[in-house]
């Protein structure tokens, strides 16, 4: 236990950058008290839904919520579930300065119906995965954002020299590219 505690303080006031896909989860909740006469599934009747970051955005909220000072890349698009989720990661206190907002790009959500303490089903909202797992290192050394993490990055084991701009990108911790 002991050893937990020192890994669980060890966190405090580390600097981490988590680069990956950016999710936004939607828990839907209620209770299932009869099957739909249309056809053979179950109706779910509304209690209550619940936000939260998933994916890298979820790793990004887990370390700042054990101390670190977390900055988070990846992209979200320019719509209401992006705002969701940049919103919940600063309410966090994780730095979503280096997340890349793209135009007409939905940001991925996850959509889970829960009901009486079982998930029933998940509806996933993504398109363009393989477009961005091909570009995001584009966008991010177009954009700048590697620069800005460069002084803090000190792992320098993992590194990768950008094909097209020749660009030395540095990842520290897990990629999810």
């Amino acid at each position: 236990m002991a050893d937990l505690k020192k890994a669980i303080h060890s966190f405090k006031d580390k600097k981490i950058l988590v680069i990956g896909d950016l999710m936004l989860d939607l828990y839907t909740y209620g209770e299932v008290n009869r099957i739909s006469p249309e056809a053979p599934i179950p109706i779910i009747l509304k209690t209550s839904e619940k936000y939260a970051p998933g994916g890298a955005a979820n790793v990004a909220n887990n370390l700042a919520s054990l101390g670190a000072k977390v900055s988070v890349c990846g992209v979200v698009g320019f719509d209401s579930n992006g705002e969701k989720l940049t919103f919940l990661l600063e309410e966090s206190g994780v730095d979503t300065r280096s997340i890349i907002k793209i135009k007409d790009f939905p940001t991925i959500l996850k959509h889970r119906f829960v009901a009486n303490n079982q998930q029933m089903i998940r509806v996933d909202e993504e398109i363009f995965r393989e477009f961005i797992k091909r570009h995001l290192p584009d966008m991010l050394v177009a954009q700048g954002k590697f620069r800005q993490f460069q002084p803090r990055i000190r792992d320098k084991n993992i590194s990768q020299r950008h094909s097209r701009t020749g660009a030395d990108i540095h990842f520290n911790g897990a990629v999810h590219l």
